[in-house]
């Protein structure tokens, strides 16, 4: 267990990856009770509008942006079908003086769920979880993405064959990324007699670092999952190619 927690934690891009998870996770539980969820049900709900009368508005610590005003809590009330219904908005207009009438939206078939016209129920609109669900989602992918890579890494390790890989060609991609060009790099290797083909997504960098013969690294039970011995965890790297290890 020990080799396998220092073979993920060892990896970057996994830390990475749940730190952004973890700073997600604190912003959205930070962040949720401050959402307007309930602006969902006005557009899916049939609505309707009655008058209603401004109660009392109160200063809240959050603003709409650095430079903007602060919004305000404002209480309210509106009278339906001789039931008083009571209930607050958030907005950071400054017209909210106490007994100001002003329009209510409601949802017909619950009148209890209500708002002013042009405010919303929470301090921050629904689409302003988007970056945090972002930070979150990033994280979790770059943790999969990290993981499937320490998981391969592992297999190998466990049951590590190293053999001579000669690389047959090179293929440049499509696509270019952060303006380096990539290349596909196709290399063969073969064990028990039988040859298989290893090919690597690498960069202009990379690729001038790789020879044309290099060591790969695999799976003795499964030979198609392999890696090149340049590209493993350097602890790994060590113990593979000491003279000690059974080849």
């Amino acid at each position: 267990m020990g080799d396998k927690l220092r073979i993920y934690f060892g990896n970057t891009n996994f830390l990475l990856g749940l730190l952004f998870c973890a700073v997600g996770l604190v912003l959205m539980t930070n962040f949720l009770p401050t959402v307007d969820f309930e602006s969902a049900w006005f557009i899916t709900q049939p609505i309707a509008q009655a008058s209603g009368t401004i109660v009392s508005a109160s200063s809240t610590d959050y603003t709409e942006s650095e430079d903007e005003n602060r919004i305000w809590e404002i209480d309210y009330t509106f009278n339906l079908a001789g039931h008083l219904y009571k209930n607050h908005s958030y907005s950071s207009s400054q017209n909210v003086r106490p007994g100001t009438v002003v329009q209510i939206e409601y949802m017909s078939a619950q009148p209890n769920h209500s708002r002013i016209l042009g405010t919303s129920n929470a301090p921050y609109m629904l689409w302003t979880l988007l970056p945090v669900l972002g930070c979150a989602i990033s994280g979790l992918a770059w943790v999969y993405k990290s993981g499937s890579y320490c998981r391969q890494v592992i297999a190998i390790a466990e049951d590590a064959f190293v053999a001579p890989a000669v690389r047959t060609q090179i293929k440049t991609k499509a696509l270019v990324h952060d303006e380096e060009q990539e290349y596909k790099a196709h290399y063969v290797y073969s064990f028990n007699n039988i040859e298989y083909h290893h090919i690597l997504d690498v960069s202009e960098t990379k690729l001038k670092q790789l020879h044309q013969e290099e060591n790969i690294a695999l799976q003795r039970s499964f030979p198609p999952n392999a890696m090149l011995v340049a590209n493993l965890p350097r602890s790994l790297q060590n113990r593979l190619t000491s003279p000690s290890h059974p080849a």
